[in-house]
């Protein structure tokens, strides 16, 4: 074997160990941020209830739902487009977290290639999949919960979207890491949060976040004492299991972008941290609150966080 056949293989080694590292590293990255996801799920659970003044599940009961859930054998027999639908929801906030600065806690830095298209493109994998797989069953519940998901995204991302962009005027830059470090990681005073005319943005932003959580007063979509759950009826067993891994995933992914734009998540531990936060504030209005019919939400969605967040984009471009 000569010289540079052994520097052949040794170099293919070098490679093959450098992406098995790799793969382990983004596989752990997920697993990490799907089991904080599920805690905060716990969380919601168990505040709701004791504001409900209800003792609740303990915290720990979405993870041992999840293993009780993805142990059970199907009882019936789904086609390739539902699951291909249930992949695409539980791949989509999978692979927009991989782009966002929470993937330094296990030192991987794919968040300084991710842009705002990226993202966004990102984003509706994941409802789109959920839809896709509801849509093929045979429950009429399943149907209108389809129906109103996707009228609730028409309503919630176009202020989301116009909030976002108009960070993107201030800066300058589409891309995710560059928009982080241009605030203060922990002075309010350098978050873009609170900074003019970026707060009436970030306004309109933070209540179409509601909706994109589909918390209250936007969760029509689920509406259980109205649709038997819509959307999500047809699930059971292993679906249901990975729905919930999707919910989990989902939370982190969308709260972790916000945090991004607008508190200044520069770091895994402060956009976590941050993140807590804000699910914090969302379940309480969770909690309060009552649920809009859709043609209200659709209304409100479109109006009033849809025009401050215009009135931000507009203000950050031309003042």
């Amino acid at each position: 074997m000569n010289t540079a056949t052994v520097v052949g293989t040794a170099s293919m080694g070098a490679k093959f160990l450098g992406a098995l590292v790799l793969t382990l590293k983004v596989l752990i990255y997920l697993f990490l941020m799907v089991m904080i996801g599920l805690f905060l799920m716990g969380i919601y659970r168990k505040f709701t209830a004791r504001v409900q003044y209800r003792v609740g599940p303990p915290i720990w009961q979405p993870y041992i739902d999840v293993i009780k859930l993805l142990s059970k054998k199907d009882a019936a027999t789904k086609n390739w487009v539902f699951d291909l639908g249930v992949i695409m929801g539980l791949g989509g906030p999978l692979a927009l977290l991989l782009f966002l600065p929470l993937d330094t806690i296990v030192g991987l830095n794919f968040h300084t290639k991710g842009d705002l298209i990226l993202i966004l493109y990102l984003a509706v994998v994941g409802p789109l999949g959920f839809a896709l797989a509801a849509s093929v069953g045979a429950s009429p519940w399943g149907a209108i919960g389809v129906g109103r998901a996707l009228s609730m995204m028409l309503g919630y991302e176009l202020p989301f979207i116009l909030g976002l962009l108009a960070v993107v005027a201030k800066d300058g830059t589409l891309l995710l890491q560059k928009v982080s470090a241009a605030q203060s990681m922990w002075n309010p005073a350098g978050w873009h949060y609170f900074q003019w005319p970026l707060i009436l943005a970030a306004i309109g932003a933070h209540i179409a976040l509601q909706g994109v959580m589909s918390e209250k007063p936007f969760d029509q979509a689920i509406a259980p004492h109205e649709i038997a759950s819509g959307i999500m009826v047809e699930f059971g067993g292993k679906y249901l299991g990975m729905m919930l891994l999707m919910k989990a995933a989902s939370l982190m992914a969308e709260l972790g972008l916000f945090a991004v734009f607008f508190l200044g998540g520069t770091t895994a531990w402060d956009t976590i941290v941050k993140i807590f936060a804000l699910f914090i504030i969302a379940i309480s209005f969770d909690a309060v609150l009552g649920r809009f019919r859709p043609d209200q939400a659709f209304t409100v969605l479109w109006k009033w966080p849809t025009i401050i967040a215009l009135l931000g984009l507009l203000l950050t471009v031309f003042a």
